[in-house]
């Protein structure tokens, strides 16, 4: 009964993005791109959302509004830079170092190798030496392709020999990631040491390839599977990876409908064996026995113990002034939009009326939905004043003031 609710059709896609809806959609569970929740009810907990499309504004169309019942909402606050410090030095004309999610969001794997090339430059300009100029310049080259967004689509033909183990690369798009070609204990599977993005290729010509699955279950993305024809040509075993909780005596001996890398439905297939191991961080291998028709082309599986929730009329339209704006302070929208429509502009105003921005986040979390209010509300944006930034400050011993020669002999007050 999972849904997913997003704005995935009309924002960019970055890196792994795409990738991972289409896992998602592999299970079965709906993705409605280009929604917005409007709101959500219960009492002691949350029982249903009320979702809508959005338009290339991102204003909600209520006509398309629609009620889902549900359990729990997981809200992603987006990205906001944490790097005020770093701005207001490189405005003093500080000589000023960035790295991680200050210098650019990216992947995990791209703010460690930027982590490591800001630490070369410190050293390397501590100890005034240009040694390390060409380490730093590989690893530099290195997070551009970590850090790089999605390549070309490219899409391999079907084996039609259909003999002996072939495992089935469902990630088609050029992205960084390499973890299949190192799992390989045969060394299989090959991805060019020097493009990082390409797609994998699997070359076995002596049919070394004993179907250990190591390259299924060790993949982030849950896009690669494993079709086995030394059985049987016709009906071959196939082995994909699954990620949610199941029960082997559930399953075994059943058949389910199975899906394409897209979702789509593309036939059925039976259970036949099921492994789990804490190895595998809670990653389950399902092994099917399907037509050899479809075998090369199942990505996913739709194992549901219950059908899906109804969705149900739009209730009445949302009270927005009951959204708490500030989570630190409890400041609810009623409040901010009052401060706006009093005429005031300037945002270091409303947050010494309303404490909005006082708290722990500093306003990161706030002060986009002020600005969105001030929009609703019509202010143009060159009226709004924003929160003024904290100070830069440095902490220097007193001692730094002081005459070279009085420094350490004598005691000042």
């Amino acid at each position: 009964g999972i849904h997913i609710t997003g704005l995935a059709e009309i924002l960019p896609q970055c890196g792994g993005y795409r990738v991972h809806l289409d896992k998602i959609k592999r299970l079965g569970v709906p993705i409605h791109t280009s929604h917005t929740i409007l709101r959500a009810d219960g009492s002691d907990h949350v029982q249903s959302v009320t979702i809508a499309r959005v338009d290339d504004l991102f204003n909600p169309i209520l006509d398309s509004a629609k009620t889902i019942p549900c359990d729990g909402v997981l809200i992603a606050a987006g990205l906001t830079p944490v790097d005020e410090f770093f701005q207001q030095a490189q405005q003093f004309g500080f000589n000023t170092y960035a790295a991680g999610d200050a210098q650019e969001i990216a992947e995990a794997s791209a703010a460690i190798v930027s982590g490591q090339i800001t630490a070369k430059r410190v050293l390397s300009q501590i100890d005034n030496s240009e040694n390390d100029t060409q380490n730093i310049q590989n690893l530099e080259n290195i997070r551009k392709v970590l850090s790089s967004r999605p390549g070309n689509i490219q899409v391999t033909e079907r084996n039609k020999k259909r003999e002996g183990v072939l495992p089935i690369f469902h990630c088609v798009q050029e992205i960084p990631c390499n973890p299949c070609s190192g799992l390989c204990v045969h060394h299989l599977i090959s991805i060019p040491s020097d493009d990082i993005m390409a797609i994998p290729d699997f070359i076995d010509p002596e049919g070394k390839c004993i179907g250990c699955a190591q390259c299924v279950i060790g993949c982030p993305g849950l896009a690669v599977t494993l079709v086995d024809y030394r059985t049987d040509a016709l009906f071959p075993f196939v082995t994909i990876p699954y990620e949610l909780p199941i029960d082997k005596n559930d399953v075994l001996g059943h058949s389910y409908p199975v899906t394409d890398r897209d979702g789509r439905f593309i036939g059925m297939a039976e259970v036949v064996n099921l492994t789990q191991t804490t190895k595998m961080n809670h990653t389950s291998l399902i092994k099917l026995i399907a037509s050899a028709e479809i075998a090369e082309q199942i990505a996913g599986i739709q194992v549901k113990s219950e059908t899906p929730p109804s969705i149900q009329d739009f209730p009445e339209l949302p009270i927005e002034n009951e959204t708490i704006i500030c989570r630190c302070e409890r400041v609810s929208a009623k409040d901010i939009r009052a401060l706006i429509c009093d005429g005031i502009h300037d945002l270091n105003l409303i947050k010494a009326i309303s404490r909005a921005g006082m708290g722990a986040c500093g306003g990161k979390t706030c002060e986009p939905l002020i600005l969105q209010i001030m929009k609703e509300e019509g202010i143009p944006p060159q009226e709004v004043v924003p929160f003024s930034k904290r100070p830069l400050t440095i902490e220097i011993p007193v001692h730094t003031f002081l005459e070279p020669e009085q420094n350490d002999d004598e005691t000042h007050e």
